[in-house]
């Protein structure tokens, strides 16, 4: 298993941040990346939620499935994924300290298929690298919403 961890702070209050990371639409809006994405449940907002995101990664369009797991309001986002041979399991907390809001992202990524153990060694840094440039497009967008 691998571990990421991200952390960002942010000019921008806690509710903002969180749902920005919370609300699907709002996370998709904030990466540019992502050319289309939508909701596949009946549940919009919160636990089992299930969406899909259409990303543009090395120049190809791959479309991605995840699930919301856990949810606390102002507070916690989980977020599971079970793609390209991993489960992808990523969770966002959010607190505020001083006059900024820490935004932190904690993904494991446990490999099952024989590829996905080979590779990860290899691709592990340009995940890292793209996290983080997607952590610094959700802080730009959270600062200029408010």
């Amino acid at each position: 298993m691998a571990r990421i961890n991200i952390l960002k702070k942010i000019n921008a209050p806690i509710a903002t941040v969180f749902n920005t990371i919370a609300d699907i639409r709002e996370f998709a809006k904030a990466r540019p990346h992502v050319i289309e994405c939508g909701i596949t449940s009946t549940v919009v907002y919160g636990v089992g939620t299930r969406f899909y995101e259409i990303r543009k990664i090395d120049n190809r369009e791959t479309k991605i499935e995840f699930e919301i797991t856990e949810f606390e309001k102002d507070n916690k986002v989980r977020i599971v994924s079970d793609s390209h041979g991993a489960i992808w399991d990523t969770t966002f907390t959010v607190e505020s300290e001083l006059n900024v809001t820490k935004l932190t992202m904690v993904m494991d990524v446990k490999a099952y298929s024989m590829i996905s153990h080979l590779m990860s060694p290899k691709v592990l840094g340009k995940i890292k690298s793209s996290i983080d440039g997607d952590m610094d497009m959700i802080k730009e967008y959270c600062e200029k919403s408010s």
